[in-house]
């Protein structure tokens, strides 16, 4: 954890450093956009290798990384609304998978135009839809759990049937 809590506290100093000046720290904020992603997939790589590749693989992709964050504005407003309780609960989940989907858009259109360290980002188990037979080995209990969730004879109700039935609980 310390060469990743090294290379973002390196991330964040870039971005203040660069908010000194005028248009630096909004620009720059999209350059290190990827950064949090490129080191949960590696996060054997330093701090600047991880700034470099962020700032190369969004090259040409700011201004599109921007307005994908200004259709997240009405939702915000919906979580002022609800005092922060929509943002709880919806926004928050619901920014972080898309902005995930997003930087694996990035990824793979920076693998497409072979961008100098991309070939250290290669956690297939990421992008590739696993073997249903290692799920069901890995994850058994959990299917285990849903079938009897489904199953007409256990009668669940509630919160215990939706985290039962979500796999999120895997004993009964």
């Amino acid at each position: 954890w310390r060469p990743v809590s090294g290379a973002m506290f390196r991330r964040w100093l870039y971005q203040v450093l660069w908010s000194l000046t005028i248009v630096g720290g909004f620009i720059k904020h999209y350059s290190y956009w990827c950064v949090p992603y490129i080191l949960a997939e590696n996060p054997s790589l330093t701090g600047k290798e991880a700034i470099k590749m962020s700032r190369e693989m969004m090259n040409g992709r700011k201004w599109e990384t921007f307005k994908y964050d200004v259709t997240f504005i009405g939702w915000e407003i919906l979580a002022s609304v609800t005092f922060g309780l929509a943002r709880v609960f919806f926004v928050t989940p619901y920014k972080r998978c898309t902005d995930a989907e997003l930087f694996s858009y990035i990824r793979e259109e920076s693998k497409k135009d072979k961008i100098s360290g991309t070939e250290k980002l290669k956690d297939m188990f990421l992008y590739e839809k696993a073997d249903p037979e290692v799920l069901s080995i890995k994850y058994g209990d959990i299917l285990y759990r849903k079938t009897l969730a489904k199953n007409a004879e256990v009668k669940l109700h509630g919160v215990k049937y939706f985290f039962i039935k979500s796999g999120y609980i895997c004993n009964a």
